[in-house]
């Protein structure tokens, strides 16, 4: 990865934000190649040197995406004009330079160049939509929809970097693994959020108990689907439990919650709490142990 970012400074002339190369470095490593080793395992392979650097170029392309829209830099006729005529865009800036290499290397590697760039203007269309997160008057409904919306085609935009083919359920999991990770995603930067002026699912819910609800409902979903893979059970076996130790950290942050509720009915007032009592530290020994006792119970479910 490293490599990578500093030929692309070198070629394009410039230098990544610092924030924004490390930003870049955790996502390839913690978002998108560990979900990506889950599903090559599943086919009972390993990742290929090919499938790496594919995988790169997307967290480039991922973190640049999103610094345009929260940055206000570009304008959104010039964000899909990169995207989607990069042959003729003129870029101005190194980041812009950056991008359509990114994204060129992208289009040529996919195999379904058509469906890709269906789904990356899904992607498009949700940001432009998450903007009306900004309204604290947004409707539930439509957040709700939003959130599992951005995060289900966000990260299933990598099933497009494998090297092999892949079945419809196997689709439908890197869909729903989209969907639990922003969710749990929500849940871990209520903070910022709250300083942003963010409008997200737990914030608008107020209610511990109801997010672990809504998340449980939506792991019930994932669970149901892992059990239609066309794969050998012990295929299976270790794919649910590495499936199941991501979904996990959710459900260590509306454990953080609950004991921030009390047992009340509603969350105290978040904006009045510091920032210390509404991180999840996932260094403190009850958080890991909840980590650790919540993955082996789902990772071995009947």
């Amino acid at each position: 990865m490293y490599r990578l970012l500093q030929a692309l400074e070198k070629e394009c002339d410039g230098a990544f934000h610092q924030d924004t190369f490390k930003k870049i470095v955790k996502y390839n490593s913690l978002h998108f190649l560990l979900n990506f080793y889950i599903f090559c395992k599943l086919q009972g392979r390993a990742i290929s040197k090919e499938e790496r650097n594919k995988l790169r170029h997307y967290a480039i392309l991922h973190v640049l995406f999103d610094n345009f829209f929260d940055e206000k830099t570009l304008s959104i006729y010039q964000i899909k004009s990169m995207t989607f005529s990069p042959e003729t865009y003129t870029p101005a800036t190194f980041e812009e330079k950056v991008f359509l290499k990114s994204g060129l290397f992208l289009l040529a590697e996919v195999k379904d160049r058509e469906e890709y760039l269906q789904v990356c203007k899904k992607i498009l269309d949700t940001q432009i939509d998450s903007l009306e997160q900004f309204n604290s008057s947004i409707a539930y409904q439509r957040l709700h929809d939003i959130t599992f919306q951005k995060g289900g085609y966000a990260i299933s935009l990598c099933r497009f970097f494998m090297d092999t083919p892949i079945r419809d359920a196997e689709k439908n999991c890197w869909f729903l693994l989209g969907e639990l990770v922003q969710l749990s995603t929500d849940i871990f930067d209520i903070y910022q959020d709250l300083q942003d002026g963010i409008q997200t699912i737990p914030l608008y819910l107020q209610d511990a108990y109801a997010m672990e609800k809504l998340y449980e409902q939506k792991t019930e979903e994932m669970k149901a689907m892992m059990l239609r893979l066309p794969f050998p059970l012990s295929r299976q076996k270790d794919f649910r439990i590495l499936m199941m130790s991501i979904v996990s950290f959710g459900f260590v942050g509306t454990a953080h919650l609950k004991d921030l509720q009390a047992g009340k009915q509603y969350l105290p007032d978040l904006r009045a709490l510091p920032r210390k009592a509404l991180i999840v530290d996932m260094e403190k020994y009850i958080n890991m142990k909840r980590w650790l006792s919540i993955s082996f119970r789902l990772g071995n479910m009947k």
